[in-house]
């Protein structure tokens, strides 16, 4: 697993936009823009915002958003290596 990105800070909406932009560039970077089998789900339990970037029934990308008591978001963002040699291909890398 790749090193995960992490911030913290009191704008939710920064946050958000970040991971956005995050899933984005993780969408582009292994071309998956319009391909099928590509999906986001998103769960959300209180406080906490869990973003699942999938291709075909593969997590590629996860991030998490979780606001505490004192009104501060931390957002964790972590890039799985892919798996299969379809999409190691698309980005380049050796299957593990």
């Amino acid at each position: 697993m790749s090193n995960p990105q992490q911030l913290i800070t009191m704008d939710e909406l920064e946050a958000g936009n970040i991971e956005q932009m995050w899933l984005e560039a993780v969408v582009t970077k292994l071309d998956l823009k319009g391909k099928p089998g590509s999906e986001i789900t998103q769960e959300r339990v209180k406080d906490t915002n869990v973003t699942t970037l999938w291709h075909k029934n593969q997590p590629v990308a996860i991030s998490v958003r979780q606001r505490n008591d004192w009104n501060w978001t931390a957002l964790t963002m972590v890039e799985i290596p892919p798996m299969k040699t379809e999409l190691a291909g698309a980005a380049g890398i050796e299957p593990t």
